[in-house]
């Protein structure tokens, strides 16, 4: 029988090959594991023993056991059992590394690429390259990704490209994802919407918020096939109920004009606030609106204030106008014509010609001292508010 470990999903697993063909994975358990299936350090590391880790570990790493070495510079790198320290993290890694093991190089070319105390683009793509070319997919996905970006070398889409596609190849959901974008924008390849829905299919399915989401949108703005509001709706909800604020959004503005769907304005608002809490600037303007004309919940003006101005302090040139109305015609409290005044003039400032028609009508009712005050807060307003 022949004991071989190795990683999967981000956990190690035992697999028992014995003399005949039939294979089983047996998943490291805290709770029971044969000692003669690994070695003592990695059943104490997958547990909660991490100070008996440490030591076994280090027992066993200076012995030369590469699983060993590779779960030391885990518990450097954790700071589990001992102080964290990247720099030993980085010498046990390196050894169980230069034997071979895929993690280790993984792992190294993510503490080189990412880790600024030890940032060296150049040596992440040395592991990175030793581990895909091996099929390791979490380094052939992060090297594609330093083709893309230029990160050490010169950007290259087609190298990126071909490392995404043998990740993505193995299932791995953030390849797919990537790979999908990659023939949406024409990176590397012809534009080819078809292949792109395929690849966000794939990483959809099993869950990733953010091929649900581009998905939704291929399907929205019919790319790849006819407009198919109703399958938008079904992957924006997938990704909207995994928090992804661009699908709550998108969700909230669907029900909101009954696209897909039959009009449904509590549920408009239900995403938007999802979407708006999340900082999405165009729902916490959309928010406002709901609230100020009463659509799928009662109108409540201190609400739509409330939301108009977390956008127009965001630079949302129609909210800073919506906003000044309201202050101007006193709803939500009482009339105040200086800052009516400050956000009509901000909004005016971004090729709003309404609102400069409506400040400089209210500027004709205003005092010397609120004049004067409402310059000064425009200022304010234009180096703060003005995109």
């Amino acid at each position: 029988m022949v004991h071989r470990t190795l990683k999967l999903n981000g956990l190690r697993f035992v697999q028992i090959i014995p003399m005949s063909n039939t294979v089983a994975l047996i998943l490291f358990s805290t709770l029971a594991l044969a000692e003669d299936l690994s070695s003592r350090c990695a059943n104490l590391y997958m547990g909660i023993e991490h100070q008996q880790a440490y030591t076994q570990c280090t027992k066993e790493a200076e012995n030369g056991d590469t699983d060993a070495q590779y779960f030391l510079g885990r518990i450097y790198h954790d700071g589990k059992g001992t102080q964290k320290d990247y720099k030993k993290a980085i010498h046990w890694y390196t050894k169980a590394a230069e034997k071979g093991d895929l993690d280790a190089q993984w792992t190294l070319g993510s503490m080189y690429e990412k880790v600024e105390d030890v940032q060296d683009y150049t040596t992440a793509i040395r592991w990175y390259t030793m581990a895909a070319e091996k099929g390791q997919k979490d380094a052939q996905f992060n090297l594609g990704l330093m083709y893309a970006e230029g990160k050490g070398i010169p950007k290259d889409y087609k190298k990126a490209i071909h490392w995404y596609t043998k990740a993505a190849e193995q299932g791995d959901v953030d390849a797919q994802t990537f790979l999908g974008l990659m023939y949406v924008q024409g990176n590397g390849v012809p534009k080819n919407y078809k292949t792109a829905i395929h690849w966000y299919t794939q990483a959809a399915e099993k869950g990733h918020p953010s091929a649900q989401f581009n998905l939704g949108a291929m399907h929205t703005d019919g790319k790849g096939g006819p407009k198919d509001y109703k399958k938008a709706i079904h992957w924006y909800t997938k990704a909207a109920e995994q928090g992804d604020v661009g699908a709550q959004a998108f969700l909230g503005s669907m029900h909101d004009q009954g696209m897909g769907t039959p009009r449904d304005y509590r549920k408009a608002i239900h995403w938007y606030i999802k979407a708006a809490e999340n900082g999405d600037i165009v729902s916490q303007y959309n928010l406002g609106s709901m609230y100020a004309e009463g659509k799928g919940a009662p109108r409540d003006y201190e609400t739509a204030i409330h939301w108009y101005t977390k956008a127009a302090e965001r630079g949302h040139s129609s909210a800073q106008y919506n906003l000044g109305l309201m202050y101007a015609q006193g709803k939500g409290g009482t009339k105040d014509y200086v800052q009516a005044y400050a956000w009509l003039n901000v909004s005016a400032a971004q090729d709003k010609k309404k609102a400069t028609k409506a400040r400089d009508l209210i500027e004709t009712t205003m005092t010397a001292s609120q004049k004067a005050k409402a310059q000064a807060l425009s200022k304010e307003y234009f180096s703060k508010y003005a995109k």
